[in-house]
């Protein structure tokens, strides 16, 4: 039996026609959009609240919260549904203002979030990149930073400052 990976949310806003972000989030947390910089996707669109939690994460999965109104398709287990379905037929749990859809592993869905619209699946994480090694040469060892000049100059130095030192202290006598 083969271990079953978590699936990650991966996140695609796209304005105009162009991506202009992706991004696989790794860490399983709850995801907000708006246009403050505290947002874990910050969008430039005034109509949208500072921040808007828009993925709550809960122990048992992702729930996507949106308000009445919002366009959205989302594929579910059921099929394709519109946002708008979702809240006539009752399957969205209404939340004070905001409705809820639980999202399973295989939910993936497009949501308009003004001129900005936002793309989202769950998917299998690839493995991380390898940290990359330099080269020996690069990497150096306990002498290859030194400065053999410097070190060769400060050591002949020393050397004719120490060894008279010592002959005149122990082998030179004065007389009293």
């Amino acid at each position: 039996m083969a271990n079953q990976v978590e699936k990650i949310l991966r996140v695609g806003l796209i304005q105009k026609g162009r991506i202009i972000e992706e991004r696989l989030l790794r860490k399983r947390e709850s995801v907000t959009v708006g246009w403050s910089p505290r947002n874990t996707f910050v969008i430039p669109v005034q109509a949208l609240p500072s921040s808007f939690l828009l993925f709550e994460l809960q122990r048992t999965g992702y729930l996507l919260n949106f308000k009445e109104g919002t366009k959205g398709r989302l594929s579910l287990d059921q099929g394709v549904v519109e946002l708008a379905d979702l809240v006539k037929q009752g399957k969205a749990r209404r939340k004070g203002d905001l409705f809820q859809i639980v999202l399973g592993d295989k939910a993936r869905g497009k949501v308009q979030l003004g001129e900005v619209t936002l793309l989202f699946q769950f998917v299998t994480p690839p493995p991380l990149p390898p940290r990359l090694k330099l080269p020996a040469t690069a990497r150096g060892g306990l002498f290859s930073s030194v400065d053999w000049g410097l070190f060769s100059f400060t050591l002949v130095s020393a050397l004719l400052i120490i060894v008279p030192t010592v002959y005149i202290r122990f082998f030179v006598h004065f007389p009293e």
